[in-house]
């Protein structure tokens, strides 16, 4: 179930009003394909998306100023392409734990995550 308090309280939690509209795209782009965004505040906030059989694909953690968001090993272990889609964007990285992130700072980051990334995915 969709937690509107919780996802409203962290767009105000940013600053601009393009990482705003970045959250509400990846948001309302992965609800449209199926995948459930989860939200959680530890240590940190972040946003897990889950898909229907309740596998953690993604994620993203909230910084003032952008999305620090995560291709999982179970998304990458299950569709080797997403590597070659993440590649293509300028911000991509690996970490240590074989993930790979990409940052996404404004509404045209946050669109081209869900029509390439997300739709890939759930192809």
């Amino acid at each position: 179930m969709l937690d509107t308090k919780f996802h409203l309280q962290n767009i105000e939690d940013l600053d601009g009003r393009d990482v705003r509209e970045a959250y509400f795209q990846l948001i309302v782009g992965a609800i449209k394909l199926g995948l459930s965004p989860i939200s959680e505040k530890t240590a940190i906030t972040a946003v897990r998306f889950y898909n229907s059989r309740e596998i953690y694909l993604f994620s993203f953690i909230l910084n003032k100023a952008d999305l620090l968001f995560y291709l999982r090993k179970p998304a990458l272990n299950s569709n080797p392409r997403l590597l070659k889609i993440a590649e293509g964007f300028p911000s991509y990285q690996s970490n240590n734990d074989g993930e790979l992130t990409v940052r996404i700072q404004n509404l045209d980051d946050a669109v081209r995550v869900c029509d390439q990334i997300f739709a890939e995915a759930m192809t």
